[in-house]
């Protein structure tokens, strides 16, 4: 019998739930007797991944699909858990996954957040002993196109030029995910409150080229990813906004950066 994985806290505990494979690619994206396609959707949604940017659809779909299989995650499920030995890329379809440190008193930092296109596991199944130092928690029900690490290894069932072309991709990915690593340091280098919002905050107006953002945190996760108490968060966002700093409503931010003097 399989053994029982465990996490520290009650939420974390309570969230393992029994995973859902679904019937591998060649299956689920077969086409039926008349030529119809059953669930194109799916292969599509691969096909538009960012492992597989500009790489040839064809060749993905003769030489990569049949590697992997679906799963499926239900709102709360551990994708894994802090120490697990990662052995395959999930590619996400759909849903959200949400990266996580998870300390023994039950309080949770969130790292990262990932949703449909990205890829969960590049920075570790190439690592010596590819034990994950986090957990990876879906917060809503997710499907994922699960890939092993052996169809990037030498015995790859690739062709060479396409398991050339996808290395290169995983690692223009794995360098966006570190910049973007060193974007949070910088956040959290911060040492007054209002410092790591309007950080954070100016980081996205930039990224985006406007002064109006829409954050993918709601106020509990914005604070766990500032690793801030959330009525601490939610206090000092209404002084900002009384001061003439920012504006705001649930996840949507207006930035006033002609303001002087906005940390007074």
């Amino acid at each position: 019998m399989k053994e029982e994985r465990t996490a520290p806290g009650q939420a974390v505990r309570d969230a393992q739930h029994k995973r859902v494979e679904e019937k591998p690619p060649r299956d689920a994206f077969r086409r039926g007797k008349r030529g119809e396609v059953q669930s194109p959707s799916w292969e599509e949604r691969v096909l538009s991944a960012r492992l597989f940017a500009g790489l040839d659809p064809d060749a993905v779909r003769r030489f990569v699909l049949p590697c992997g299989h679906l799963k499926t995650y239900r709102r709360g499920e551990m994708v894994y858990i802090k120490q697990d030995r990662v052995e395959r890329l999930e590619i996400l379809l759909s849903g959200r996954v949400h990266l996580l440190h998870i300390f023994e008193s039950g309080a949770q930092s969130i790292i990262s957040v990932l949703q449909a296109g990205d890829t969960l596991g590049l920075e570790l199944i190439f690592t010596s002993s590819r034990v994950a130092p986090y957990y990876a928690q879906a917060q809503e029900e997710t499907v994922s196109f699960s890939l092993p690490r052996s169809v990037f290894g030498e015995q790859s069932p690739l062709p060479v030029l396409l398991r050339c072309f996808l290395m290169e991709r995983i690692l223009k990915m794995v360098s966006h995910d570190n910049i973007r690593k060193e974007y949070r340091l910088a956040i959290l280098s911060q040492n007054g409150l209002r410092d790591r919002i309007w950080t954070y905050l100016s980081m996205q107006a930039d990224k985006r080229g406007s002064d109006t953002v829409i954050i993918p945190f709601s106020r509990e996760e914005m604070a766990s990813f500032l690793c801030v108490n959330r009525s601490a968060l939610s206090h000092e966002l209404s002084l900002m906004r009384r001061d003439g700093i920012l504006d705001f409503k649930r996840n949507k931010f207006v930035l006033f950066r002609g303001k002087t003097g906005y940390f007074h």
